[in-house]
């Protein structure tokens, strides 16, 4: 039995959600030793209001327990992020006329390799001042494309030379051999693993996903739709379909892996010869043609709704962690949103703390609070989910 109770609140009373939502009290955390106040949370904000919630990781146990905070966005029921122009060019820099075949952003500039040994890098800012100015020395091959890691860049040796891990002053970190079809001829970073563009002579192109020890650790191919050199970029805020391919003398694609094949599901003509490396700066993409770097619209806007203070860390024993939730509605169209908020901790025993947060734009909002009971015993139920499929009242 679910009694429900219903609150109106006035317009700029920041709380619940969804047209009108539903709060469960799910008891699944009365025997885990990390638990979560609040459990979940809702807010109403209009566009281009900020708030903060507080959250506490309880660590009832007596050893400590390291976690790490994520956020995905499972659900859009009224209205939603509006999907932008595709090539629409954002700006131009200038660059001195060479072979450029890879970019990358990192520490806000565009970071570009020429494609020769030692290749050699620059990195502009907005404004197209050129800031930094460097080589890097390949064991074999010229370089081709290029990455970053969050505190390094990778790029690759043409002619199936080593991928090669260096500094933001071209000091060689190390370098990691892997299996190549051919070429390389793009790299590109996904978080976690790197990803490399192999080319088999003008009949497809493949993407192989590699760990850092250069064991690959999936292939996608691309099916005829790319079939000379490609520059490829992985954006993992695209969440359905992560993976961007350039092809030189083509096109753009942007793909989700299906039964490990790229699948397009944005395509832009392109009528750049010798057009290579990519990369996304979090808004906008990026590619290189012999004197300029160009940006343009990626034709989606990216989702960022919730951050977390900290992201990650670690909880004492019989002690607790205070996160900081910052919720943000710039640029996110009007609509209520859900997502889905993930501790991952660092025991086996309870490996991952999951709730929902609801946040509505520019709408009105009520909340239904309740607890789910048995009936006949009146105790309440756990692992409860309820869903409404109306929204006005």
């Amino acid at each position: 039995m679910f009694t429900p109770h219903f609150h109106r609140f006035q317009p700029r009373t920041i709380v619940a959600v969804i047209g009108l939502l539903v709060l469960f009290i799910l008891t699944s955390q009365a025997l885990a030793y990390v638990t979560l106040e609040p459990y979940g949370f809702a807010v109403r904000l209009n566009a281009g209001q900020r708030t903060t919630v507080e959250m506490t990781l309880s660590n009832d146990a007596n050893r400590a327990v390291l976690f790490q905070a994520s956020a995905e966005l499972i659900g859009n029921r009224q209205g939603g992020p509006q999907r932008d122009n595709l090539g629409d060019v954002i700006r131009r820099i200038n660059l001195p006329n060479a072979n450029w075949f890879g970019s990358a952003w990192a520490n806000d500039m565009i970071w570009v390799i020429s494609h020769a040994n030692p290749g050699q890098v620059f990195a502009y800012d907005m404004q197209g001042q050129q800031r930094v100015n460097f080589q890097v020395q390949l064991q074999q091959g010229m370089a081709i494309g290029l990455a970053w890691n969050g505190q390094s860049f990778w790029t690759a040796g043409w002619n199936q030379g080593p991928l090669t891990n260096f500094d933001v002053r071209g000091n060689v970190i190390r370098t990691v051999n892997t299996q190549w079809d051919n070429g390389p001829t793009g790299i590109a970073w996904d978080g976690e693993h790197l990803w490399i563009a192999t080319y088999t002579g003008g009949q497809r192109c493949n993407c192989k996903q590699v760990n850092l020890q250069g064991q690959v650790l999936r292939t996608v191919t691309t099916n005829n739709f790319a079939n000379d050199w490609i520059s490829m970029e992985y954006v993992p805020d695209h969440r359905d379909a992560p993976l961007w391919i350039l092809e030189n003398t083509l096109g753009l694609w942007q793909c989700r892996i299906e039964n490990n094949n790229a699948v397009p599901v944005q395509t832009l003509n392109l009528q750049n010869n010798n057009s290579f490396g990519l990369a996304h700066d979090g808004q906008y993409l990026w590619y290189q043609i012999s004197n300029q770097a160009i940006c343009i619209d990626d034709g989606a806007t990216e989702f960022r709704m919730l951050t977390f203070n900290p992201d990650e860390g670690e909880i004492a024993a019989n002690s607790e962690s205070d996160i900081e939730v910052l919720v943000e509605t710039e640029n996110i169209d009007p609509g209520a949103y859900e997502a889905l908020i993930c501790f991952e901790l660092s025991d086996e025993s309870q490996p991952v703390i999951e709730c929902t947060a609801f946040v509505t734009i520019g709408r009105p909002a009520a909340t239904i609070a309740g607890i789910v009971t048995d009936r006949a015993t009146g105790e309440a139920i756990e692992n409860v989910q309820i869903a409404l499929n109306a929204y006005r009242y």
